[in-house]
């Protein structure tokens, strides 16, 4: 397997800004059926051989005491946790596509009310299933759900 190229902005909060998720709350993060709220926002991909990306869509998860989201922009992926209650974590985000995983730059420690987010800029994406993730050290992988860009 060869090395991929990584690169990355840390963007404290220009994406989650950005970031248009509406889901409900969940009563537990654990949940088996996670709220969610998916759109395309700009765009319309056309299907067949032809299918392009759509400019920008994004999917979110809402947990127990936080929002989990990715955003997909183009070659831009971006993942984002806003985190609403709780004690502080250690945490870091990676998005998997084709069965690989792109990850950020190191763990970060985050504290409620406050949202981090990182972005892979001039990412090779075509058709398939993109899921964002936050690992939280000594706990467990939170994921949203898969955004294919190509509808």
């Amino acid at each position: 397997m060869s090395m991929l190229k990584r690169t990355g902005t840390f963007l404290a909060t220009a994406l989650a800004a950005a970031t248009v998720c509406t889901a409900p709350t969940l009563a537990s993060a654990h949940a088996a059926t996670p709220a969610v709220t998916s759109r395309v926002l700009a765009g319309s991909p056309s299907r067949g051989a032809e299918a392009r990306l759509a400019a920008v869509t994004e999917t979110c998860n809402s947990l127990n005491n936080g929002k989990l989201c990715l955003k997909v922009n183009g070659s831009t992926v971006g993942v984002s946790y806003h985190k609403t209650s709780g004690g502080h974590i250690t945490a870091r985000f990676k998005y998997t596509f084709r069965g690989e995983d792109h990850w950020d730059n190191g763990w970060f420690t985050q504290y409620p009310n406050e949202t981090k987010s990182f972005a892979w800029d001039n990412q090779s994406l075509g058709c398939g299933d993109i899921i964002g993730q936050l690992v939280v050290d000594g706990e467990r992988t939170y994921s949203t759900p898969p955004i294919n860009p190509c509808g």
